[in-house]
């Protein structure tokens, strides 16, 4: 036999407290950043590579990447590698920490070669460092707050 449906959602919405609040689920933060991340990482490599092989302008020329060897053809995949792990590793329900630590430490590295050789490149290497900022900041926030919450939890 069926039951009616409009009896059993109205009997369940009158019986839910005011009070009840949603909990902010910090993995899927952390998710969101490792995905971001992962994309900006893979984007910026592969549009350097594919730059490497054709001519193609974009917002990356502004780095003025004019001495293009094989070391900085390996950074710049390696970046693309990064961004591609990142991206898979947003799939993951709790990303773990070596995942998070893979783009801190990417973001880090990439804050102090800029900071360090910015004379080098434009001006528009702040924005970069800017993002990068945002990156580590974020990843570092987010991951701690999800271990933190889970901990309180138990």
């Amino acid at each position: 036999m069926r039951q009616r449906r409009g009896d059993d959602e109205a009997a369940t919405t009158e019986a839910i407290p005011y009070t009840q609040t949603r909990a902010i689920d910090f993995w899927r933060i952390l998710r969101l950043v490792c995905g971001l991340q992962g994309a900006y990482y893979l984007i910026t490599g592969l549009w350097l590579l594919l730059d490497r092989f054709v001519a193609v302008p974009g917002p990356f020329s502004v780095l003025h990447l004019d001495n293009r060897t094989l070391g900085t053809d390996l950074i710049v995949a390696l970046t693309a590698l990064i961004g591609l792990v990142l991206a898979i590793s947003s799939a993951r329900v709790r990303p773990d920490g070596l995942f998070t630590g893979l783009g801190f430490g990417t973001a880090l590295a990439f804050i102090v070669v800029g900071w360090r050789y910015r004379g080098v490149f434009s001006r528009w290497i702040y924005l970069e460092l800017f993002v990068e900022v945002v990156f580590a900041l974020a990843l570092f926030l987010a991951f701690w707050t999800a271990v933190i919450a889970d901990r309180r939890r138990r």
